[in-house]
């Protein structure tokens, strides 16, 4: 019997230790011109979370330096770096932009998903999860720039139905238009600080066969002591 006990044990702890790595797993969100660690990469490096796409064309992400008159990156609170299409950019095309990120959510119920981030850019942009839209700037008029502070919180729940089990595209679709009669050039970036959020995870089924391996050693153990007893 202490053989089937030990069997039992073993299935019972597998399914325990499991749950506990579910639980203890996080989530990818990652904030602009940051490193895996979270800590902020240096100028003119490859933001390795995030791509851009421009006239077709899709390569990495570059760490910029911020333009004079945008939020500065600098503040420890922001822990996050602009972001373009290339190191030098004093100056871009018109056009459209789109910045891409992904987070898995693989083992966690989306529904239970709450995200949040703020987010600076220059000039406009619409954000979309999944494809659905969860926020976007106000286009500039005159004065109302997106780059001179961060723009107010975006969140999103689960309660949306935006959020996948597996993998979750976030968008930044960048719109730069010309619109510097001072003649401060034509630059475009993106900072997003802050991005986190919170998700519970789910009962781990991949964990269950073990546990009915450990009921059905237990029942062939009993059939072969009664046949034995026979």
């Amino acid at each position: 019997m202490k053989s089937v006990f030990a069997i039992v044990a073993v299935g019972l702890a597998a399914v325990f230790i499991a749950s506990q790595t579910a639980d203890a797993a996080t989530v990818n969100w990652r904030s602009t011109g940051v490193t895996t660690a979270g800590t902020p990469e240096a100028y003119g490096s490859d933001d390795s979370h995030y791509t851009v796409t421009f006239n077709g064309q899709t390569s990495q992400a570059k760490v910029i330096n911020d333009h004079s008159r945008w939020v500065n990156p600098e503040n420890p609170e922001l822990n996050a770096r602009w972001i373009g299409l290339t190191e030098f950019n004093t100056s871009d095309p018109v056009g459209t932009y789109t910045f891409t990120t992904e987070f898995n959510l693989t083992g966690f119920d989306p529904s239970t998903a709450n995200m949040s981030f703020r987010y600076a850019v220059d000039n406009n942009v619409v954000v979309n999860l999944n494809g659905n839209e969860i926020a976007s700037s106000t286009p500039i008029v005159g004065d109302e720039l997106g780059y001179i502070d961060l723009l107010p919180l975006v969140t999103v729940a689960g309660s949306t139905g935006f959020f996948n089990s597996g993998i979750n595209t976030l968008e930044f679709v960048v719109n730069n238009i010309f619109n510097n009669p001072q003649n401060h050039g034509n630059p475009m970036g993106l900072l997003v600080s802050g991005i986190g959020g919170t998700v519970s995870a789910v009962p781990v089924p991949a964990a269950l066969p073990l546990l009915a391996t450990a009921f059905a050693g237990l029942g062939f153990l009993s059939w072969r002591k009664r046949r034995k007893a026979a």
